[in-house]
C-alpha cells in the first residue's frame, strides 16, 4: 500500500519560526549598532550634522531598545529610543541639523544583512524540507 502525506503545515510552521527568528536577529543587531554609534564618541566637542550624536551622559545609548511582534500580518521588529530628544537628534530641528543614528543603521542592515540572515535562519530551521509530499510504501 502507498501512503501519501501532506507536510505543508509542518513546513509552513518551520518557515514561520525561521522568519520570526531572522527578524529578531536583525532587529537586535540593528539596536546594538545604533547603541554603538551613539556611544563611540564622547563630548566635547559636540557632534556636527550629519554625524551621529556624541555621547554626553550615555542615556541615549542606554535607551535604545528593540522588540518583535507577531500579528495577523506576520512578524515585525522595532528598535529605537523613547527619549524625546532622540527624535530631534535623528531628524534635526529648525535650529539644528540632523544627527542620525537610526536611519544609517536601518539602511545598512536592510541592504547588507537582512536577506543573508533570513536565508541562514531559514536553512537552519527548515533545512532540506520541501513542499513535496512524503510518499512511503507500507
Amino acid at each position: 500500500m502507498v501512503e501519501i502525506q501532506d507536510n505543508t503545515k509542518q513546513f509552513m510552521a518551520r518557515a514561520e519560526t525561521a522568519a520570526e527568528k531572522a527578524v529578531a536577529i536583525i532587529v537586535g543587531k540593528a539596536a546594538r549598532e545604533a547603541r554603538r554609534l551613539v556611544n563611540q564618541h564622547s563630548s566635547p566637542p559636540p557632534s556636527v550634522s550629519p554625524q551621529p550624536p556624541h555621547k554626553r551622559t550615555g542615556a541615549l545609548g542606554a535607551s535604545i531598545r528593540w522588540t518583535t511582534t507577531r500579528d495577523s500580518d506576520g512578524f515585525s521588529g522595532r528598535f529605537g529610543t523613547n527619549l524625546r530628544y532622540g527624535f530631534w537628534l535623528e531628524l534635526g530641528t529648525v535650529r539644528m541639523g540632523p544627527r542620525p543614528f537610526i536611519r544609517p543603521v536601518l539602511d545598512r542592515i536592510i541592504q547588507k544583512d537582512f536577506t543573508p540572515e533570513l536565508r541562514r535562519t531559514f536553512q537552519a530551521e527548515v533545512g532540506g524540507a520541501s513542499l513535496n509530499p512524503n510518499v512511503g510504501v507500507t
